[in-house]
């Protein structure tokens, strides 16, 4: 399944982003560089969703510029960081490079989460086409999806057995730390899963929910072990969480000795 970008925001947004950011004083912003910047609103506004027009909403804003470009904008002694409370909703915006944005994609510890950030925001401007160096990057990520898919199964298997072996110790504290681990990356492999990216913890649950009723399913179970306090109903509720892993994952990758004894593939 292709990454896909969504379009659920109100129609007016981007032309009141866009005059925001056209409206930046040349103190804040040069108005030289308005024209060769992209602008990206993420956060839950750009994604669209219901708490983006809350009254906790602001605008998050990504404003890349051409390396050369941002070191003229560095060597001016602008400040990258945008951090407007007067404007309502609130501003908070980050001007980088264009090489802050590739590693990001390119690293294996933040390509996933960056691929969603930026499909999942509204595009102000795209002076610099990032939209089609994403397009490459979902096809990287199709090609790769296999093995993120086994490599995210495994430590959320891990971090399963953690949870139940705390918990059977009596040991409260390591248990919470596990299982709150363990549900996380339950809910980023169900998101591989489904052929998707995932993105950063607070709107996790609420991406899964959304992609299928099997998704919303496992927040329930994940909701249901987070709040449990009876240590041996925790261990119980963990293992509910893996049988349903695993019949998920054996629908998207087939019958594979992985899903099931994963400890002979794990590499600490």
């Amino acid at each position: 399944m292709k990454v896909g970008f969504l379009n659920m925001r109100r129609p007016d947004l981007k032309k009141e982003v866009a005059k925001y950011f056209a409206a930046l004083p040349k103190v804040v912003f040069p108005e030289k560089l308005k024209d060769k910047a992209t602008v990206m609103l993420s956060g839950s506004a750009g994604w669209g969703i219901t708490e983006g027009s809350d009254l906790r909403a602001d605008w998050d804003l990504h404003v890349l510029l051409e390396d050369k470009d941002y070191k003229a904008f560095t060597r001016s002694g602008q400040n990258p960081i945008i951090d407007d409370k007067k404007h309502n909703p609130v501003v908070f915006a980050q001007v980088r490079n264009k090489t802050w944005l590739l590693e990001r994609l390119q690293k294996s510890e933040t390509a996933v989460l960056y691929l969603w950030i930026y499909t999942h925001g509204l595009f102000i401007q795209d002076n610099l086409k990032i939209k089609t160096l994403l397009a490459k990057q979902s096809d990287n990520f199709n090609a790769t999806l296999p093995d993120l898919r086994k490599a995210h199964h495994i430590q959320f298997s891990v971090r399963r057995l953690d949870t139940a072996s705390c918990a059977a110790r009596g040991l409260a504290v390591a248990a919470g730390i596990n299982r709150a681990e363990m549900v996380k990356l339950a809910l980023q492999t169900f998101s591989l899963i489904k052929s998707q990216p995932y993105p950063y913890s607070k709107w996790l649950a609420k991406h899964v929910k959304k992609l299928s009723p099997e998704g919303a399913r496992l927040v329930g179970l994940c909701e249901d072990c987070l709040f449990e306090t009876d240590l041996a109903k925790i261990s119980r509720s963990a293992k509910e969480i893996r049988d349903f892993m695993e019949r998920e994952m054996e629908k998207a990758a087939g019958p594979s000795r992985w899903i099931h004894y994963w400890w002979e593939f794990n590499v600490n």
